[in-house]
């Protein structure tokens, strides 16, 4: 829109303004507007995160041996549970996300009392280049783990 907008008045500084040139302009706008292929509602919905109930929870947080050898190179327990919950998150959803804390609280309290036991921990927030590299562990963990599917067995 802003792109129409600005084509626009750079025409309107070298060109004449007839009606016809402000037909053509009007047509651009509305088109640049009705191009988008998702709602608001669409594209807020395909960018927030699942919400799990208990039995969602235990199924996408479980860890097979592979994802928790990955989530103990983490030293911060809040990295090992942030890890869970992204790994959770796109095996339930592929889509890379941004959330917010209190939009996750619920299924981080269950990850922190059943998937790495301890006390308690306080509400945080990740800078966005430490979401960037849990998500690069979450990626190299599928890929392995997947590269490991497709090996065949040595009983084969």
């Amino acid at each position: 829109m802003a792109r129409a907008v600005a084509i626009h008045v750079r025409l309107r500084r070298k060109i004449p303004s007839t009606p016809l040139i402000r037909l053509v302009v009007r047509v651009v706008i509305r088109a640049v507007k009705e191009r988008s292929i998702l709602t608001t509602t669409e594209i807020d919905e395909l960018y927030s995160p699942p919400v799990f109930s208990d039995e969602d929870q235990r199924f996408f947080f479980t860890l097979s041996d592979q994802e928790q050898e990955n989530a103990a190179r983490s030293r911060s327990r809040q990295k090992r549970c942030m890890f869970v919950l992204l790994l959770g998150y796109f095996k339930s959803k592929p889509v890379v996300l941004k959330p917010r804390y209190y939009t996750i609280k619920n299924d981080l309290q269950y990850i922190a009392a059943h998937v790495f036991p301890g006390k308690q921990y306080r509400p945080f927030s990740l800078e966005e280049r430490e979401i960037e590299r849990l998500y690069d562990k979450v990626f190299t963990a599928l890929k392995s783990e997947s590269n490991a599917a497709l090996q065949p067995s040595n009983g084969e």
